[in-house]
């Protein structure tokens, strides 16, 4: 499938990469705009296979070919930009994806705001690196598994100012990676604690490995990258869970997500109906409260200032005690606010995630 081929004039089916476009898929539609991040699904079965420019499946179709006979099915995606241009790509993390080393003008990342834990499957003969960045620019950490020519894994925190960089580094002999075979890591940071934790299987916070203990107190982890220095395969799920004795953990996934692996993903049903009777509870003293909601967004853009430990009312309260707060973001996954300074809202200003849900006052 090619989208906005010809310098975005149309998108089409192809049976191979050379070959010309499917008549019937032809379609004089582009689902892309140069600077501007775009939504776009693809669905497929055995029968047909379709697009459209939405971040629903079945919303905005604008491309569809059914195959002549049933398809065998598709096993593995490749995406690429076209020769001499570049191209930022996020993708649903339930996705099984390789990672190639020295890819010029590539970066695969995601957005991890209001998250504190990762949990990783990987096959590689190389060595890997997690890199986070925070909300302070001179302020990042990397984990590195497979350091030292593999046999070590290193937790290095960066800081920067100006040209200098200090850099700090815990390290132990162990790397959890395999060559033959996909192994279980999981990476856990919380600026509560100040600690970020590394350890092995797919229990979190059992059977760690390395630990940093001092973060930086004001540095919120915002974003992850990952990088390989040889090809590697990954699961990642990126949604944060928390220990239940009856399950390996909870991972709080939003209801739309459908079903996940559960060799390596967590069933989260019981968390998503406590969560929803959470919300049906909370909803009408919000609404009581003079606050409306703009949906699931946060700002990284604005200065704000961040509580730990509150709940929904509390954070319009506390909002409203500041006088150039009214629009404030709470994260159901931590029960932390982000109280905005800012007095009107700019859609701008924030994006979506769905962790978080954004109040203004009216």
């Amino acid at each position: 499938m090619i989208l906005g081929a010809n310098v975005n004039r149309y998108s089409c089916v192809r049976p191979c990469i050379a070959c010309p476009c499917f008549y019937q898929s032809l379609a004089y539609v582009s689902p892309l705009a140069f600077g501007v991040r775009k939504d776009v699904w693809i669905f497929w079965n055995s029968t047909l296979m379709s697009a459209g420019a939405a971040l629903n499946i079945g919303e905005n179709a604008f491309l569809t070919y059914r195959f002549a006979n049933n398809h065998p099915g598709i096993q593995r995606i490749f995406i690429s930009t076209h020769v001499q241009t570049s191209g930022i790509w996020e993708m649903p993390d339930y996705l099984t994806f390789v990672t190639k080393s020295n890819l010029k003008n590539t970066t695969i990342y995601w957005d991890v705001a209001g998250v504190s834990s990762a949990l990783f499957s990987i096959e590689t003969c190389g060595s890997v690196d997690i890199i986070f960045t925070t909300n302070l620019a001179h302020v990042s950490y990397k984990v590195g598994l497979g350091d030292c020519s593999n046999w070590c894994t290193t937790i290095q925190k960066v800081l920067t100012n100006n040209t200098e960089s200090t850099p700090t580094t815990v390290q132990v002999d162990k790397n959890p990676l395999w060559c033959s075979r996909s192994e279980d890591v999981w990476i856990s940071w919380k600026n509560t604690t100040n600690k970020l934790e590394v350890g092995t299987g797919q229990v979190l916070h059992q059977d760690g490995i390395v630990a940093m203990d001092d973060m930086e107190k004001d540095a919120l982890v915002e974003r992850m990258t990952i990088q390989s220095s040889l090809s590697a395969k990954w699961k990642i799920d990126v949604y944060g869970c928390e220990l239940n004795r009856n399950r390996t953990c909870h991972c709080r996934h939003p209801s739309f997500h459908p079903t996940l692996d559960g060799d390596f993903h967590c069933d989260s049903e019981p968390v998503q109906n406590m969560e929803r009777e959470y919300d049906q509870k909370m909803d009408e003293p919000i609404k009581s409260n003079t606050w409306r909601t703009e949906g699931k967004l946060y700002s990284t853009t604005l200065a704000k200032w961040i509580i730990t430990k509150s709940s929904r009312i509390k954070c319009g309260v506390e909002c409203e005690l500041r006088n150039s707060c009214s629009i404030f973001s709470y994260n159901k996954l931590n029960k932390s606010c982000w109280l905005y300074d800012a007095q009107h809202f700019n859609v701008n200003d924030f994006i979506e995630n769905e962790n978080f849900k954004t109040y203004i006052s009216y």
